[in-house]
């Protein structure tokens, strides 16, 4: 039962977000998480005021929705953590604002009369082989979080626990707030001549192709898909990674080269998300193996596209495709190369994982993750 049957009762306050990450346009999962929020509130309550707080011009794909406006306070030399103290949260203040909403997890440490939320995607290092040795700016961000907001939204149950396990302490402040999926993400049908327009542009060569979507970082289990990919499954199918590469290009390469995949592993980098939805569309599977995982937003995106998604038992992955999905452990390639082949020798199987997918994809709404989100803010109100 909800603790506030009405969230979307005029809560009638100035709530103030940290933006700062949605000052560029290269989205990952985290950034697409705020933006659809505050989509979300404008939806359910447009009459509310929430102000997003930046250093820099937001990089919005769209106008700013009803009821949400950008306060730039310009190019700062303070380091992040500086700005936010005597800067970000005195503005929000001076603004009126009774919330500070921290789309990441830092939030001010000093004494404010404004409440502060901070957001928790993930705790990777909780997860390394020695956490003790696994300090980071995170780390401490999380600690920091855990000590002086007022609350902390995560955004899977996994999530909930792993902070939960670090800092008990926080057990009445954490509060699971699942994200939407953008709209955009759909079924999209291409015409011959649009999809051989579609591969020759992003260097795709004939024949099946499936695609990943996220860092390209040993995280992610690139290895493992490689080794996958090198199986001999029919009609030698390509791998397209898009995201940002975090591999020295030269072991990449080699990566490539050792495995005999050169001219089926390409590469387009960030692509716009008309071309992603469509590229999503297009793939026989997408590929989403990872070690760990806060949440995960590329096998629901891929699966609100229509294709059916091969992913991890690590981290929130399962929570998150509830079941819609194919299932196997990061370490095991050839459970993985089977599930790969059957992609694309078992067309009724795959159709039937599609559509288990759309409707596992349509329960993340920009609605569903607002009214949970307004729940929240009330408790602070």
């Amino acid at each position: 039962m909800a603790l506030f049957p009405n969230p979307t009762k005029a809560l009638n306050m100035t709530v103030a977000i940290d933006a700062t990450i949605l000052e560029d346009r290269r989205w990952t999962g985290v950034e697409r998480y705020l933006a659809g929020l505050v989509q979300g509130l404008s939806a359910l309550q447009p009459s509310e005021e929430t102000v997003l707080l930046s250093r820099t011009p937001l990089a919005l794909p769209h106008a700013l929705p009803a009821g949400v406006r950008s306060v730039v306070t310009g190019e700062s030399r303070l380091p992040a953590a500086l700005w936010r103290e005597v800067v970000m949260g005195p503005l929000a203040a001076k603004l009126g604002a009774r919330l500070l909403h921290s789309g990441i997890t830092a939030v001010p440490m000093l004494p404010s009369r404004t409440a502060r939320i901070a957001t928790v995607h993930e705790l990777t290092w909780l997860h390394a082989e020695d956490p003790s040795r696994a300090l980071s700016v995170h780390k401490l961000r999380v600690a920091a979080a855990a000590a002086f907001a007022d609350r902390i939204i995560v955004n899977s149950e996994h999530t909930r626990n792993d902070v939960l396990s670090a800092y008990p302490r926080a057990q009445g402040k954490v509060r699971v707030v699942y994200p939407g999926i953008d709209p955009a993400f759909r079924p999209v049908t291409l015409a011959p001549p649009e999809a051989a327009e579609l591969r020759q542009r992003f260097g795709i060569p004939p024949g099946p192709f499936f695609i990943f979507v996220g860092r390209i970082e040993p995280k992610k289990n690139i290895d493992g898909m490689l080794d996958a990919l090198a199986a001999d499954l029919p009609g030698k199918p390509s791998l397209v990674l898009i995201g940002k590469m975090m591999f020295d290009q030269q072991r990449f390469d080699s990566m490539v080269a050792e495995r005999g995949l050169g001219g089926r592993v390409i590469r387009p980098g960030f692509v716009p998300d008309a071309d992603l939805v469509a590229l999503l569309s297009s793939a026989d599977a997408l590929l989403y193996v990872s070690q760990m995982e806060g949440f995960g937003f590329p096998p629901l995106e891929a699966m609100a596209c229509g294709t059916p998604a091969i992913v991890s038992d690590r981290g929130a992955i399962p929570e998150v495709t509830g079941g819609a999905a194919v299932i196997v452990s990061p370490d095991d390639t050839p459970a993985l190369a089977a599930a790969m082949h059957r992609m694309l020798t078992e067309p009724g199987y795959r159709a039937q994982l599609a559509e288990r997918g759309r409707a596992r994809a349509a329960s993340f709404s920009y609605e569903a993750g607002a009214k949970a989100l307004l729940e929240v803010y009330a408790e602070l109100r």
